[in-house]
């Protein structure tokens, strides 16, 4: 589970230079089950993020890869985003990458989730959410 969430929270950095195969030690559970799910390999993660770290694919493949993450990482649950999981996340993963200075990543994450709860449905909330999740938090 560990694996997972490292592979969500620096997925940019990783996205960027993954190749047909995942590397070993992403090779968990999750990402291939949803790979599976979507059915396509790795290839679909490149260049997936910019370098500010900002999904930009505008493929619904991907959308669908991200959606299928958030639903096995209780991350969403009947349809909503589920506050004490990503809150938790956010805080423990998120605000240390991206502000690692932060006095109280809690509060940081507990903020990023409220500005950010509300992103409009459709193919692309996860991801939407996510982008939004990350510049809330560098602010």
């Amino acid at each position: 589970m560990r694996i997972v969430l490292w592979y969500l929270t620096l997925s940019c950095a990783l996205l960027q230079i993954l190749s047909e195969e995942l590397p070993k030690e992403f090779e968990d559970k999750n990402t291939i089950d949803c790979l599976s799910e979507v059915e396509r390999d790795s290839s679909i993660l490149k260049d997936v993020m910019d370098k500010n770290y900002n999904i930009v694919s505008e493929d619904p493949v991907v959308y669908a890869f991200f959606d299928c993450m958030f639903e096995k990482l209780h991350f969403i649950k009947n349809g909503e985003f589920v506050k004490t999981e990503l809150v938790k996340y956010t805080a423990e993963k998120s605000v240390p990458f991206f502000k690692p200075d932060a006095k109280n990543p809690r509060k940081v994450g507990h903020d990023a989730f409220e500005a950010c709860k509300d992103i409009e449905r459709g193919p692309k909330r996860v991801v939407n959410y996510t982008n939004c999740i990350i510049r809330e938090i560098r602010k």
